[in-house]
């Protein structure tokens, strides 16, 4: 069984903390009604707006040069890497449907016209991949 004196003890402390949390609750009000805290708060959130707008214009122009970069490597796609394909293809094509017509001298200029097109194509891709566009 426990001793009366410490449970009166502890009555009291509890009442205390109470005390103390009613007070400090009393107290945060009336700060919040203050007009120095007011005008600090103000302060704090107009700095806060601030940094999110600085936020908002950095983002922006990252955004700004990544379409930038989507922009140069479209050009870069449409016309050094597919230039030299539309060459192989087109002289496959030719290849194929003028075979039985196309003597030895003219089927290794289309080769050698092939190999330059495959050398072409090759370099846009290096160069695409070095320059990190790819």
């Amino acid at each position: 069984m426990k001793n009366t004196s410490a449970i009166h003890l502890d009555k009291g402390l509890q009442k205390q903390q109470k005390t103390t949390n009613y007070f400090k609750k009393l107290k945060d009000f009336f700060w919040d009604l203050n007009p120095f805290a007011i005008k600090q708060q103000r302060t704090m959130l107009s700095g806060e707006l601030r940094k999110k707008e600085e936020e908002i214009a950095r983002l922006k122009w990252e955004l700004l040069q990544k379409k930038e970069q989507v922009r140069d490597i479209s050009f870069h796609q449409s016309h050094m890497v597919r230039r030299p394909l539309a060459n192989i293809l087109g002289i496959i094509e030719l290849m194929h449907t003028n075979k039985n017509e196309l003597g030895e001298p003219e089927m290794q200029e289309l080769i050698s016209l092939l190999k330059i097109s495959a050398d072409a194509l090759d370099k846009a891709i290096k160069t695409n991949s070095a320059s990190g566009k790819l």
